[in-house]
């Protein structure tokens, strides 16, 4: 799966305001980790974002592209029932 990711931080305070994901066509708004608010960024009149703490301006980062690799072995696999190990051992 190819996933699309672009860090949203404040020009004037430095805050880390989240992340924006793009997966499948579908796009999607991260909070942060440190604080999990989604008013910490605030779309703008659709002119851009800006900070929700300070009012400064927010700078979204260029686009970085995320490879997850999995194989059809690994998705086709399940796991071994418990009580099937215990009738092989006696």
């Amino acid at each position: 799966m190819i996933r699309y990711i672009r860090e949203i931080n404040c020009l004037a305070c430095g805050r880390d305001l989240g992340r924006i994901e793009t997966a499948h066509g579908e796009t999607r708004r991260v909070p942060a980790i440190v604080s999990p608010s989604t008013a910490e960024a605030v779309l703008k009149r659709g002119r851009g974002l800006v900070c929700g703490r300070c009012g400064g301006r927010a700078l979204v980062g260029p686009r970085e592209r995320v490879f997850t690799y999995t194989s059809r072995a690994q998705d086709n696999e399940a796991p071994e029932p418990a009580h099937r190990e215990a009738q092989e051992a006696a």
